[in-house]
Order: structure tokens, then sequence, then C-alpha cells
């Protein structure tokens, strides 16, 4: 679904990605959900992939997560080297926001 205007603010603002991505948290009984948006096609879809993956887990789950997937999904073959450092760029503040939760 579109992310609301009020999430695009500097807090959530991912630093690091050509695109202009936004992503936050939202702590619930069923874990963190999240919301997000971005103003490229392919760094949308990427995003959602986080998203999806993400939704449900807890604050601390969300900081564990090692970023060696990455590697493992093959992504990387198929996208360009700033659009995986974007990917990546995402996960980690992604993970940034759920420590601070």
């Amino acid at each position: 679904p579109p992310a609301p205007a009020e999430l695009q603010c500097e807090s959530n603002r991912v630093k690091g990605c050509v695109s202009q991505v936004f992503v936050a948290p939202t702590a619930g009984v069923n874990g963190l959900q999240w919301q997000g948006d971005a103003d490229a096609q392919i760094t949308k879809g990427l995003l959602a992939l986080l998203i999806a993956g993400l939704n449900g887990l807890s604050a601390s789950e969300v900081q564990a997560i090692d970023p060696g997937f990455i590697a493992e999904t093959g992504l990387q073959g198929s996208l360009t080297p700033s659009r995986a450092n974007g990917f990546l760029n995402i996960l980690r503040h992604m993970q940034a926001q759920a420590a601070h939760l």
C-alpha cells in the first residue's frame, strides 16, 4: 500500500542509496510492522522484500539478522553494485531503527 506522507522525514530516510528510500517500523503485539516507500521501482521492490521478511519479527530478531543472507539470495548477481549496496543500506537502517525501539 502507499506509504503515508508523514513517513517521508529525515529520520526514516535511508542514507547511502541513490534512490530516495523511507522506511519505519511500528511495534505491536505481533512484532514490528514496517512501512516504506522508494522513488525507483527496483528499489521499491527490494524494500518490499525486506519488509515482507522482517514483518512480525521482534526488534532483537531484526538486529540479529546477518547481512550475509543477501549474498545467499543470489540477488547481487542481478543488481548493479549501487543497488546491491542500497539493499544492504536499507537492511542496516531497519536494524538501527529496531535498536531504537
